[in-house]
């Protein structure tokens, strides 16, 4: 065979084989369909946002992401018409964990996509969220809806959180706010309530022991501390013990009555990131003590805690280390408070179903010294500590 004829027989071979591969217009082009806006897109009907599934007819304030069976909703007048100070709160049994979904119509189909983020000013630590589809509607598709998590590192915290709608090939956007309430944990399989990460001062109730020196500065937000296990700010508790009585300061967080009903109090734990300050940094070595602890209202039944009439009942833990530790408390292992200055006034039963608020106090163990810490990601979890 000539070298010619070889040459011949492989190019006729290479072309057939670039013939077979080759995929016509009329079998599509190959990739994703992107569906760009057309010149004459328009939104049909407007984005909306709903907390839960909009077959419910419950359009709600906010976005709750709890797991436990029992569901508070805030609501707004049964009417129908949006009136000042007509909201409510009402329970219901929901058989699954809480999604949040979304509406909206277009006069075409189009590649759209929905992106969740907090309002912050801090996008370099921001929790992000993507959804997208194809189509000329949004509704309550499993894959369009949003369970609370993050595609990235960080995660949501209670907060204003922004819920944006754009489209391929068009200006148009749609931006609504909402508040989350609560959000997916770390571990999905761990139920459990964020109560404070600190970021936005959401409830922030600092004090100080006014019978100590007014020079002592008062618990504040802070980011000035090395590796912030969660978001951008922690609780900076620091001071002296100026008139002996161990206590120099610390933070309520305040949740409502009933939010810990129907759990036994030996499944209930309370984790908080805790922050040991190095033996430079001007503290007493080994006196700096935390106590964390739950108020009840177990006599006035107001709603609130009085310390004049009712428990706290905490733990203190002795703050031995350098850096951040993870420490978790449970429930049922909480002794009543020997201060009658700070809820050693009531029944001394523990009862979760009156728990109204959780605390975090610097103590100075001996008293007199000079004390520092800083508490981040506040949380209480069900059925087992939070994981690390």
């Amino acid at each position: 065979m000539t070298r010619v004829l070889k040459y011949c027989i492989c190019s006729v071979l290479v072309l057939l084989t670039f013939l077979s591969c080759k995929r016509t217009q009329k079998d599509g082009m190959l990739g994703p369909d992107l569906k760009v806006a057309s010149s004459n897109f328009a939104i049909v009907d407007s984005f909306k946002v709903y907390g839960q599934d909009k077959s419910l007819n419950y359009k709600i304030d906010t976005v709750n992401f709890s797991k436990p069976t029992t569901i508070t909703d805030v609501i707004h007048d049964s009417s129908g018409v949006k009136i000042k100070d007509t909201t409510y709160l009402k329970d219901r049994i929901s058989p699954r964990q809480r999604s949040t979904y979304f509406k909206a119509k277009f006069n075409e189909s189009v590649k759209w996509k929905i992106e969740i983020s907090p309002v912050t000013s801090d996008f370099s630590r921001s929790p992000y969220k993507l959804l997208t589809g194809t189509s000329d509607y949004i509704d309550s598709i499993p894959e369009w809806t949003w369970d609370g998590s993050s595609d990235n590192q960080f995660y949501f915290v209670p907060g204003l959180v922004n819920f944006k709608l754009s489209f391929l090939g068009s200006n148009k956007l749609s931006s609504i706010n909402k508040f989350v309430k609560n959000v997916t944990l770390r571990d999905s399989t761990t139920q459990g309530i964020l109560l404070n990460d600190f970021e936005g001062g959401i409830s922030i109730v600092p004090y100080g022991d006014n019978k100590d020196n007014v020079a002592n500065p008062l618990p504040s937000l802070s980011s000035d501390f090395p590796n912030i296990p969660q978001g951008i700010k922690v609780l900076s508790l620091f001071g002296n013990d100026h008139n002996g009585d161990y206590f120099v300061g610390g933070n309520t967080q305040p949740f409502a009555k009933g939010m810990l009903a129907g759990r036994s109090a030996s499944d209930i734990y309370i984790n908080a990131y805790i922050y040991g300050y190095p033996p430079n940094s001007g503290i007493t070595p080994n006196a700096t003590k935390i106590a964390i602890g739950v108020s009840q209202d177990n006599v006035n039944n107001s709603g609130k805690f009085d310390a004049l009439f009712e428990d706290t009942f905490d733990q203190q833990i002795s703050v031995d280390w350098v850096g951040w530790k993870l420490i978790s408390v449970k429930y049922s292992n909480l002794k009543r408070s020997s201060s009658t200055d700070n809820g050693g006034n009531g029944p001394n039963k523990i009862q979760p179903e009156t728990a109204v608020a959780v605390g975090c106090n610097i103590l100075s163990s001996p008293n007199g010294n000079t004390v520092g810490a800083a508490i981040d990601y506040l949380i209480i979890t069900f059925g087992k500590p939070l994981d690390k």
